[in-house]
C-alpha cells in the first residue's frame, strides 16, 4: 500500500484520523452510504465533526459512469480513496505490469484526471481483481460547497467503482446565558414580585427549542423557540413570595442543531420583611399623691426581621419620653411615661408603632393604671369624764387616727396647753394613737396634728403635708364622779402645702384663737350666773 497525498495532506491540516475500511475487494456494485464519526474538540469555542460518505457504481463496459457525492454546508475533505474491481481477464494497458502474476490493472479517469492504482490485489481462484488509489488532491479540486457528481471512466474490464471520502466540519459550541432581576429586593408575605430574564445565545450556532422555567410562585414555562447566535429575548414571570427568604431562580437551555443542549440559570434572593414590635409594662407606679405624676416604665421590643424607624409611643393622658429613632430585629428599649394622677384609679392605654422599610406599619398595645391617693388625718379631743381633781386639773383624752390608704411619718400634735403636745412618729393606714393630759380648770384646749405621706417607703417632701385641728373647752364638774363625758370636738381635716421647711403651725394664730374663745366662754358663763341669781329671788 502506497500512501503520499493523503498523508501529507493530513499532517498539514494536524487533524489525527483513522483509517476507514474500504468496499471489499470483490464488490461489483458498490453501495452508496456515510456516517457521522463523534464530535471532538478543537480548541476553545470550536468542536470538529468528522464523517464519512461511500459512493460508487456499475461500469459494466460502458466506459463511465456517475454519482452524486454530498457532504454538508462547510465540510472539508481529508481523505478520498477510489477503489474498482475487474474481471478475471487481461484488462487493457494499464500502468505497466505491477505484479508478478502478470495480472494488470487498469487506470481510470476521475474528472479528467486519469488515476492509476498504488495497490493492486489479485483474486484468488480466479475471482476478479481489485485496485486502490488515493485520490485526496484530485478530489478536493472537484468538491465544492456541498457537493459534485463525480464521472468516472475506464476500460470495459473494470466491473465497479468505489469512492470512499472523510470529511471534517469545525462547528462552533453552541452556549447560551441568563442575566435575571427581580423588580423588588425586599416583599412581605404573599407580595407579588416579578422576576425578569434575559435569555442570550452567546455561542457560534443556532439554538432551537430554547425554553425557560421559573419557580417564582406557582412557576412558569416560557418557550422561546429558536434563538439565532448573538440574539437576545427578554421574558418574565411572576408570582407571590413565600413567609421565608428564598431564592428565585430561572433556568433556560436550547439545544444546537447538531443535538447539543446547553444550559443557563440565574438566580436572585427576595428578602421577605416580617415587621412586629411589642410593647410591655416593665415596671408600673402603682400609687401616687393626687395631682402627682406617676412615672411608669415600658419595654419597647423589635420582634420582626426587619428594622423598624419613625417610632413613636402615645397614650390616653400619657407623656413619654423618645423612642429611639431606629429599632433593629431583636433590639428593646426602656421608655418613661408619666401620668398625672386624679382622684382614683385611671388606667391609660399606650400604643407604640414603627414602620419597615417598605413603610409597613408594626403596632402593639399595653396598658398602665394610674392610683391617686389623698392623705388625711383625724384628730380628737374630748374630756375624760373623771372631773377635776382636788387642784383644779382636768384629764383630756387624744386621738390621733391615719385616716389615709397609704401610711403617714413625722406625725406631730402641737398647740395649746404644752402638756397635750405629743410627737407620734409613725402611723400605718387605718392606724390610730391615743394618749391622755391634764389641764386646769376653763381651760380652752386648741390643738392640730399634722404628718407627711409614705409613697413606696419614701416620704413626701413637706409640700404634701396634711394636717387638721381639734378645739375643746374644759368645763367645771361639779359632781366629778357623776359628770357626763362631754362629745369629743372634732374639727374638719385640712390639707394644706406649705412651702419650705418651717414649723407645722403659727403659734401667734393658735394663741389668738384661743383668746378669743376664752372671751366667748367667759360670757356664756357670767351670763349664766346672773340668770340664776335672778331665779333665785
Amino acid at each position: 500500500m502506497i500512501r503520499s497525498r493523503r498523508t501529507r495532506a493530513l499532517a498539514a491540516s494536524g487533524i489525527r484520523l483513522s483509517l476507514v475500511l474500504l468496499a471489499s475487494a470483490f464488490m461489483v456494485v458498490p453501495v452508496t452510504a456515510s456516517r457521522d464519526v463523534p464530535v471532538r474538540r478543537l480548541d476553545e469555542g470550536h468542536q470538529a465533526r468528522t464523517g464519512s460518505v461511500t459512493v460508487g457504481d456499475r461500469l459494466g463496459g460502458r466506459g463511465s459512469s456517475s454519482a452524486r457525492l454530498d457532504l454538508p454546508a462547510g465540510a472539508r475533505i481529508v481523505e478520498a480513496d477510489l477503489t474498482w474491481t475487474g474481471t478475471d481477464a487481461h484488462c487493457g494497458a494499464g500502468a505497466g505490469w505491477l505484479l508478478s502474476t502478470g495480472l494488470q490493472a487498469p487506470s481510470l479517469v476521475l474528472g479528467s484526471t486519469r488515476v492509476s492504482p498504488q495497490s493492486v490485489t489479485a483474486g484468488a481462484g480466479g475471482r476478479p481483481s481489485s485496485a486502490r488509489a488515493d485520490v485526496f488532491d484530485e478530489l478536493a479540486r472537484l468538491v465544492g460547497d456541498r457537493g459534485v457528481t463525480v464521472v468516472v471512466g475506464g476500460p470495459s474490464c473494470v466491473e465497479g467503482w468505489s469512492l470512499h471520502v472523510v470529511w471534517t466540519i469545525e462547528v462552533p459550541d453552541p452556549a447560551i446565558s441568563a442575566a435575571g432581576r427581580i423588580d423588588r429586593g425586599s416583599a412581605h408575605p404573599g407580595d407579588v414580585v416579578s422576576h425578569d430574564v434575559v435569555v442570550t445565545n452567546t455561542g457560534g450556532t443556532e439554538l432551537h427549542d430554547v425554553l425557560a422555567e421559573f419557580d417564582i410562585g406557582a412557576g412558569c414555562r416560557k418557550p422561546l423557540g429558536v434563538l439565532a447566535p448573538g440574539a437576545t429575548v427578554p421574558v418574565s414571570c411572576a408570582g407571590a413570595v413565600g413567609e421565608r427568604d428564598a431564592p428565585v431562580a430561572a433556568r433556560v437551555r436550547g439545544t444546537s442543531a447538531d443535538g447539543r443542549t446547553v444550559t443557563a440559570r440565574t438566580a436572585d434572593v427576595v428578602r421577605v420583611l416580617r415587621p412586629a414590635l411589642e410593647l410591655a409594662v416593665a415596671r408600673q407606679h402603682g400609687m401616687v399623691l393626687e395631682g402627682d405624676d406617676a412615672v411608669h416604665e415600658l419595654t419597647l421590643r423589635n420582634s420582626g426581621n426587619t428594622e423598624l424607624s419613625g417610632l413613636s409611643l402615645t397614650g390616653d393622658g400619657a407623656r413619654c419620653g423618645p423612642p429611639p429613632v431606629t429599632l433593629g430585629p431583636g433590639e428593646r428599649r426602656q421608655i418613661r411615661c408619666s401620668v398625672r394622677a386624679g382622684s382614683g384609679e385611671a388606667v391609660s392605654n399606650l400604643t407604640a408603632s414603627g414602620r419597615d422599610a417598605l413603610g409597613a406599619v408594626a403596632a402593639d398595645s399595653s396598658s398602665v393604671t394610674t392610683k391617686g391617693v389623698r392623705p388625711s388625718i383625724a384628730l380628737e379631743v374630748s374630756e375624760a369624764g373623771t372631773g377635776t381633781d382636788r387642784d383644779g386639773r382636768a384629764e383630756v383624752d387624744v386621738r390621733v387616727r391615719n385616716t389615709s390608704p397609704i401610711p403617714l411619718d413625722r406625725v406631730v400634735v402641737g398647740g395649746e396647753p404644752a402638756d397635750c403636745r405629743e410627737d407620734i412618729g409613725w402611723l400605718d393606714a387605718g392606724e390610730s394613737s391615743e394618749y391622755r393630759c391634764r389641764v386646769a380648770r376653763g381651760t380652752a384646749v386648741a390643738l392640730s396634728v399634722s404628718g407627711r405621706p409614705v409613697i413606696d417607703g419614701v416620704v413626701a417632701d413637706v409640700s404634701h403635708t396634711v394636717r387638721t385641728t381639734a378645739v375643746l373647752q374644759v368645763t367645771y364638774a361639779v359632781n366629778p364622779g357623776r359628770a357626763g363625758r362631754p362629745a369629743a370636738a372634732v374639727v374638719p381635716q385640712e390639707r394644706e402645702r406649705v412651702g419650705g421647711g418651717g414649723p407645722l403651725e403659727s403659734p401667734e394664730r393658735t394663741a389668738g384663737f384661743i383668746g378669743i374663745l376664752g372671751a366667748l366662754v367667759m360670757m356664756v358663763s357670767v351670763g349664766a350666773l346672773s340668770t340664776a341669781s335672778r331665779a333665785k329671788r
